[in-house]
């Protein structure tokens, strides 16, 4: 399905959240925050240690006893850059609509660790399933989460629905996902790929297949949201062939296609309303 742009979404509430947060100081590491949007804010909740690298999470709290369905928010980067600091604008949006918004880092290529596939897939299961048995504590529902994840946190977010593991989210929205890491090799961010996976594609094909959501979605796929702009630097031809294969599973889907080429969270303003309705439906 085709979508032309949508309009910028603005609020007298979000304008006051914003200047709360220009000029407000948070007092306490991991502790929960009043803002003027009755969104409440906790800042560097630990939720892992993996491969001896402390990994936390932000929560966006909205107002009110719940239980709230929950979101969990991945960056993207590469792989190799970006935390959880890049949902500040939207998290407090995703609140405010009714989510109990958990924002998580995981280990980058670029960490002391430099670490490779699939660590950042195991740091997000450690993210959810500390998510699953939190989210009361903050007024969430655990048996309602899905995953939000742009660009590589949206690569990394479609991995996880798909695989086998205990903890899987219960839908997925992908904002401009990397999916076939095989075909992206030859393209501009090749050298980010083989880095993450540790080998170049002739010398371990395999592990391209298997880093590959679009090789790795099966039937039993949760609900997913994908949205990218036709002009961004991931081709289009992954996004519609992702689009592809979930219509041939018959995995329950939406689609948004922008014009342009802004990629992943600089599609939130355009395409959050429609975000937030599909996880409503999907959560409820």
């Amino acid at each position: 399905m085709e979508a032309v742009d949508l309009p910028i979404l603005r609020s007298t509430k979000f304008k006051r959240l914003a200047a709360s947060l220009l000029l407000g100081a948070f007092a306490a590491t991991g502790t929960i925050a009043a803002r003027p949007s009755e969104v409440s804010i906790g800042r560097d909740v630990p939720f892992a240690t993996r491969g001896g690298e402390r990994l936390s999470l932000d929560v966006y709290r909205p107002d009110g006893q719940g239980p709230h369905p929950v979101a969990v928010l991945v960056h993207g980067g590469s792989w190799k850059l970006g935390s959880k600091k890049s949902w500040q604008r939207l998290g407090p949006r995703i609140a405010d609509a009714g989510f109990v918004a958990f924002s998580v880092d995981y280990r980058l290529t670029s960490g002391p660790g430099e670490v490779r596939h699939p660590a950042p897939v195991g740091d997000l299961a450690a993210a959810l399933a500390w998510v699953e048995e939190h989210a009361a504590d903050y007024g969430g529902d655990p048996e309602r989460v899905a995953m939000i994840g742009s660009s590589a946190g949206g690569h990394l977010a479609l991995l996880l629905a798909a695989g086998e593991r205990a903890h899987r989210p219960d839908a997925v929205v992908a904002l401009s996902p990397p999916v076939d890491m095989t075909a992206l090799a030859a393209e501009s961010l090749g050298t980010d790929v083989e880095t993450y996976l540790g080998c170049d594609v002739e010398t371990c094909p395999e592990r391209y297949r298997r880093a590959s959501p679009l090789d790795r979605i099966t039937a039993s796929m949760p609900p997913v949201f994908l949205a990218y702009s036709a002009g961004e630097f991931i081709p289009r031809s992954q996004e519609d062939a992702l689009a592809r294969r979930l219509d041939t599973l018959e995995v329950d889907h939406e689609v948004r296609v922008f014009e342009g080429s802004r990629h992943a969270i600089e599609l939130g303003d355009a395409v959050l309303d429609d975000v937030l309705a599909f996880l409503q439906r999907h959560l409820d």
